[in-house]
């Protein structure tokens, strides 16, 4: 029964979120290594070579919607999970404005060892006019680029679907 999926408004940003996690184990086996263009350097990444029993995933809720759809995305990967025999684990860590209130770092130090022990990291939104004031190490954003060199990452994956009413035809 896939109706827990929906408790909320927010449900469709949560199958968004789903399906990206669902898009990206099977991706995590063949992802051994990758080339990072800002660096051009070859980064090992811990990858999953096979189908799990279960999966250990660091949530990072952040500010704003973000622990909404969050909550809503969980729902639906616990779903998926029983239907397709695994197991999720998440670890809540905080990044962000959520961790600038907490700690007084938008990208602290535990939140990191977390992200390097999951078989994956699910991220949600950051940042708000709450922290736009602050000096820039002290704002959410700068834990997001603290993350993505930290980690060698580069790029967000984002499912998209192009309907037909806004094809264009070229000529």
């Amino acid at each position: 029964d896939t109706s827990a999926c929906f408790p909320s408004p927010t449900w469709a940003m949560g199958v968004q979120m789903m399906v990206l996690c669902s898009v990206f184990f099977p991706m995590m086996r063949v992802c051994r290594a990758f080339v990072s263009p800002a660096r051009r350097t070859v980064r090992e990444i811990r990858a999953v070579s096979a189908p799990q029993e279960s999966y250990d995933i660091t949530l990072l809720k952040g500010d704003g919607i973000g622990p909404e759809i969050t909550a809503a995305t969980t729902k639906c990967l616990d779903a998926v999970g029983s239907v397709c025999g695994f197991a999720v684990n998440y670890d809540d860590q905080l990044i962000g404005g959520a961790a600038i209130d907490a700690t007084g770092s938008p990208w602290p130090a535990a939140t990191l060892e977390s992200c390097k022990r999951a078989d994956s990291i699910l991220l949600a939104a950051i940042g708000g006019p709450a922290w736009d004031a602050n000096p820039r190490e002290l704002r959410p954003e700068t834990g997001l680029l603290a993350m993505r060199r930290e980690l060698g990452l580069f790029a967000n994956l984002r499912p998209a679907k192009a309907i037909p009413q806004l094809w264009r035809r070229r000529r």
